[in-house]
């Protein structure tokens, strides 16, 4: 029998085993007498309705209104709420799971902004090239080294563990970065995000000794969550753990020898670490760059280099030099052998290259050509050049014992209601209780029918005090469904799986770690939708995947599988952690985060000269998709604090078309994405370069 028909013959066999006991399993894992739930693919509208569907039940539930009470944990949770939440709350229940950047909060008592309570827009300076903004951020410019290797640059790079403020308004946050150590004279720059920034040129190669100087131990442990039953974040091949503090360099977009491509195998620990996997299995080195016995460098041989160097005869390279740099070191050569760019490197370790690049695990690499270069010369592109890294982050929120209601979004507007109607917060843990007043008008189900008279917002006029978020209650004689919830914008409301002990607290890098499905099984307003959902989940995803065995039979049916919460969507998680590992983070598809970062700062902004620019761009965000525009402000709109310009001019909106990737003539004030605010007499984007890091 050949290899095809045996194959074939394999294919036959399992498919008639599935066929015969997955009818035995789905019949014992579904309850008697229930026929199996269609479920399906789920629209933002069915989990918007799901969600008002679930307020109106509690808000018309018979709960006491309590007292406030001093915030709880369990097993140092950050859970501000007098019950520890179940895993069908955390799942299918109220919390989302999923955390948003601090955000200014008005004081509805005096109107002003309430000091440090969040993220305000276009109050930095964009940190440039070696140039620091008003936070101290740059991002520097490593300096190269064309002695040690004749013909190339020669840069040592070392991986490490510092803070950061990346906005006003939030504090210093802990990032993992780069930073040059082999600068003139020996000196070593300050870690600064998106540092440094490598400059080559073509066909001239650049060579990096790479040392990993993370933490060691438990100190080494990511800040963020990891999953640990991905592989290569868990157990390793003999059963002992990964350390999460491994890291290499990968020159994203490069034409890169694989020894030196930074695959997910070609990897190390920190030096002074001890673990049973300590480089990667695919880590190789450069074969002509030679180390002494403590690591440092030996030149290659030249003209003015003639002992105690490598690249000539035998007797010139030093007694016990090696390619391998020693523990915690790597080496890279990058060969620049194609044409002028903008790319970044980042890491690439496996099973955790998503979160260490989130981390801050990232760099420019800019590749110039004589062709770029002579087009400059003749005025064809600009000469100005402004970088522009682009990327999304969210920040842990705060998390007070009790807090003001900061919003109350209406998830249902229904319709008929009266100038009578009336808001009330009932069933939450308040000091205070907020009062409100609707706002009734026009509202559209969002497929093209209108409702009249229907609640199109809620205005808060006393925020109140609450600990536990109140659920609000709509009531009116004529008015029927519509629904809305009460926001604290408090860590414990969003994500109050979220332990500040192991991943940091406000102001620190926030990232998902609860696999939520959109399907709820067990929904009681019969939709099977989940209100809180975010991903689908292949068991419970309709219409099933079918695989006929002959024409006419249906073959499989997928989707009619019951799961129980313990080990389906969301797990592992703090309630329910994977004992083999440990693991208290279940890994999610995609993280798309609510704050833009340029060139490291939220929100950022700068002022370009008269004159032509060229900006360069590059998305080095995990997952996020750009597309970016150009918006004019509106001079008239003031702030609470008394700035200008940060709001869209509606009557002009956007630049005029000739804006194109070729220039902007006239003076106005624009913002970019709606990330970075700037004024400009001529704008031209052009060399955009669209890259993940992921």
């Amino acid at each position: 029998m050949n290899k095809k028909s045996f194959l074939h013959w394999f294919i036959r066999v399992l498919a008639l085993v599935a066929l015969v006991l997955l009818p035995t399993a789905i019949a014992q894992t579904r309850p008697q007498g229930k026929a199996p739930s269609k479920m399906r693919g789920t629209t933002m509208q069915q989990r918007k309705q799901a969600a008002a569907n679930a307020a109106i039940r509690r808000a018309h539930s018979k709960k006491p209104h309590t007292l406030a009470q001093s915030a709880l944990s369990v097993k140092s949770l950050a859970i501000a709420a007098p019950t520890t939440p179940t895993l069908d709350q955390i799942y299918f229940g109220t919390y989302p799971n999923y955390a948003n950047s601090p955000l200014p909060s008005v004081d509805v008592t005096n109107g002003q902004w309430a000091t440090g309570t969040g993220i305000r827009k276009f109050m930095d300076g964009l940190p440039g090239l070696g140039t620091p903004n008003n936070l101290g951020q740059q991002i520097p410019v490593a300096i190269p080294d064309k002695t040690t290797f004749p013909g190339s640059d020669y840069y040592e790079i070392s991986l490490v563990q510092y803070t950061e403020k990346m906005h006003t308004d939030l504090p210093a946050t802990t990032l993992r970065g780069y930073v040059q150590t082999n600068g003139p004279n020996g000196t070593a720059q300050q870690p600064h995000y998106l540092g440094p920034l490598i400059i080559a040129q073509r066909d001239v190669p650049v060579r990096v000794k790479f040392t990993n100087n993370l933490p060691t131990g438990a100190g080494g442990n990511l800040f963020i969550p990891v999953d640990k039953t991905v592989m290569g974040a868990g157990k390793g091949p003999d059963g002992a753990p990964y350390t999460e503090n491994r890291a290499t360099i990968h020159l994203h977009g490069g034409n890169t020898p694989w020894i030196s491509d930074g695959t997910p195998h070609q990897w190390t620990v920190p030096v002074g670490e001890t673990s049973n996997y300590m480089k990667g299995v695919s880590t190789q080195y450069v074969p002509d760059m030679f180390f002494d016995a403590s690591g440092s460098v030996i030149p290659q041989c030249s003209a003015t280099v003639t002992t105690n160097c490598s690249g000539g005869t035998a007797a010139q390279l030093p007694s016990g030099a090696d390619n391998d740099p020693g523990q915690g070191s790597m080496t890279f050569y990058y060969t620049n052998d194609q044409s002028a760019r903008l790319m970044f490197y980042h890491d690439h370790a496996y099973g955790i290259t998503r979160l260490n690049v989130y981390a801050g695990e990232a760099a420019g690499y800019l590749l110039t050509d004589l062709q770029e270069a002579n087009m400059v010369t003749s005025g064809a592109i600009p000469s100005l050049q402004i970088p522009l890294i682009i990327q999304d982050k969210t920040f842990v929120p705060p998390n007070p014992a009790s807090a003001p209601v900061y919003s109350v979004p209406v998830l249902a507007s229904g319709e008929n209601y009266s100038p009578a109607t009336t808001i009330s917060f009932v069933n939450g843990t308040c000091t205070i209780l907020p009062t409100a007043t609707p706002v009734i008008g026009a509202a559209s189900n969002g497929f093209g029918t209108v409702y009249q008279n229907g609640i199109v917002g809620i205005t808060l006029t006393n925020q109140g005090d609450c600990s536990v978020p109140p659920d609000v209650l709509i009531s009116d004689a004529s008015g029927t469904g519509a629904a809305a919830f009460a926001s604290l914008a408090t860590l414990a409301q969003q994500d109050p799986m979220w332990d500040t002990a192991l991943w940091g607290g406000t102001g620190n890098l926030w990232f998902p770690h609860t696999y939520v499905p959109n399907q709820f099984p067990g929904n009681p307003d019969g939709s099977s939708m989940n209100a809180m959902g975010r991903w689908d989940y292949g068991m419970w995803f309709w219409p099933p995947m079918q695989l006929e065995q002959k024409p006419g039979d249906g073959g499989l049916v997928h989707g009619d599988i019951a799961c129980g919460t313990v080990r389906c969507p969301g797990f592992p998680n703090a309630l329910n952690p994977d004992v083999p590992t440990g693991s208290v983070a279940s890994l999610t598809p995609e993280a798309f985060l609510d704050t833009p970062l340029v060139n490291g700062t939220a929100y950022p902004t700068v002022t370009v000269p008269a004159g032509a620019v060229r900006f360069r761009i590059l998305n080095a965000g995990n997952d996020r998709t750009l597309n970016l525009s150009l918006f004019v402000a509106d001079p008239s709109v003031t702030t609470i604090d008394g700035r200008k310009n940060t709001e869209v001019d509606p009557p002009r909106k956007t630049v005029p078309r000739e804006v194109g990737n070729f220039g902007l003539r006239g003076s106005v004030s624009a913002r970019l994405a709606g990330t970075i605010a700037v004024n400009v007499t001529q704008v031209m984007v052009s060399s955009k370069s669209v890259e993940t890091g992921a």
